[in-house]
């Protein structure tokens, strides 16, 4: 466990009750950065912290970026503010204490807290493996292309909502391409974009080629998540996020490509038109189930080329 709190005599104090209980105390910090620093160096299983510390940043920034990391974090404050409360609860912690505590409330908190987290845990795998089999029904039970690209939008839509999908499926060596680009419309539906008119004088298969050529606009290549300086610089480099950008408001780009058999250059590209991007919880989510879904949709595609 890390303690993240900046008064004294609580510092000081919850050691000893935590480590009586059984708990190994891997730290203790003042502020926010200091806290990230250690969780970087051993990550701890549970961070307790407090919503007012040292520095610039407060407990709030400090959990908001846990949540990201899919670390357990429960608060112990005093004295808030209904705006600082507001603000804690949105990160959503498995746990909240006020001060004065008694040491049997800290424990009791830190044990129902550990019991909520280990089940959304499980619940959270157990909608991937939801969505994973409604894909592989899909590719099972649904004949043509455009269906299949639609369905398996929508599945992923279920998981980490998106405003755009860009799916691209390539064998170089046959000269056997495929690229769709949905967008979700003002209903909640995908909705297939003509890419001749989005992406300028290439034609689409010839686009693609130069994906898997190694022209400049290699965007199938990257990987990982890109928003606000990162986007931009995304857009600079490659024409379909440029492209993306301008046609639809995309602000954020998460990236997914995929070393299948047969040299295939395959990858999926989800967007956002919301600035802030999507968080690393949410990139993990995706990235469990999109490997087993493009080898077997690249497998659907060329069996039927």
């Amino acid at each position: 466990m890390l303690i993240a709190e900046d008064k004294f005599l609580i510092a000081k104090d919850l050691p000893r009750i935590l480590t009586k209980a059984g708990y190994q105390v891997l730290g203790l910090a003042e502020s926010a950065a200091e806290a990230r620093e250690l969780v970087v160096q051993q990550p701890p299983a549970i961070v307790r912290l407090n919503i007012l510390l040292k520095g610039k940043e407060t407990g709030v920034n400090l959990a908001a970026w846990l949540g990201e990391q899919r670390i357990l974090f429960v608060f112990l404050s005093a004295n808030l503010t209904d705006s600082l409360l507001e603000s804690a609860k949105v990160t959503q912690p498995f746990g909240f204490l006020t001060k004065a505590f008694r040491e049997k409330d800290v424990l009791t908190m830190l044990e129902i807290a550990q019991y909520r987290h280990a089940h959304s845990e499980e619940a959270s795998l157990q909608q991937q493996r939801d969505i994973q089999m409604a894909v592989n029904n899909v590719i099972v039970n649904i004949h043509d292309r455009d269906e299949l690209c639609l369905a398996i939008a929508a599945q992923i839509d279920t998981l980490v909502p998106f405003s755009l999908l860009n799916l691209c499926i390539g064998l170089p060596g046959v000269q056997s391409f495929y690229w769709v680009m949905l967008c979700k419309s003002e209903l909640g539906n995908f909705e297939r974009v003509q890419l001749p008119g989005l992406l300028g004088r290439d034609s689409p298969t010839e686009l693609l080629a130069k994906l898997t050529q190694g022209a400049p606009d290699q965007l199938g290549e990257q990987a990982g998540v890109f928003a606000g300086n990162d986007f931009v610089e995304l857009r600079r480099q490659y024409p379909t996020a440029q492209a993306s950008h301008k046609a639809f408001g995309v602000q954020a780009m998460a990236l997914f490509p995929v070393l299948l058999k047969q040299y295939s250059s395959t990858s999926l590209q989800v967007a956002r038109t919301a600035a802030e991007g999507f968080t690393t919880v949410e990139y993990e989510a995706i990235s469990l189930i999109v490997p087993q879904i493009l080898l077997r949709s690249t497998t659907y595609w060329f069996a039927r080329r």
